[in-house]
């Protein structure tokens, strides 16, 4: 169990980047084109942490053994094509998006090894 200052700091993390703010700007008298001015900007912020993870982890993978990236990809396998479920797009679209962040990882571990980039 952790300690409630733990917690306490976790929440206040998460408060301070902004995740916090969307139910309290939903609850008040907040204008429709204010409010649609704040999520875009907080989509826009959105787009960009998720460009940064994107890269990390493509840098990350770059560098994994080779057991790593084929527990990768077989995860992606099982995103894709679970037995008895429905397929939705949503799914689909992100085992894609896995296999193209390991492709994109295998370029890169490439130019680690003095390889241009292609």
């Amino acid at each position: 169990m952790h300690k409630w200052s733990e917690l306490e700091a976790a929440v206040s993390r998460w408060e301070s980047e902004g995740g916090a703010r969307a139910p309290r700007m939903l609850s008040g008298h907040t204008q429709p084109a204010a409010l649609a001015q704040s999520m875009n900007a907080q989509l826009e912020h959105l787009g960009v942490r998720t460009i940064a993870v994107e890269s990390l982890l493509i840098t990350m993978l770059a560098q994994a053994t080779e057991q790593h990236l084929e527990l990768c990809r077989e995860v992606a396998d099982f995103v894709s094509a679970r037995p008895g479920s429905a397929q939705r797009p949503g799914m689909i679209d992100a085992a894609d998006q896995m296999v193209h962040l390991l492709r994109r990882a295998q370029r890169l571990r490439g130019w680690f090894e003095g390889d241009s980039l292609s």
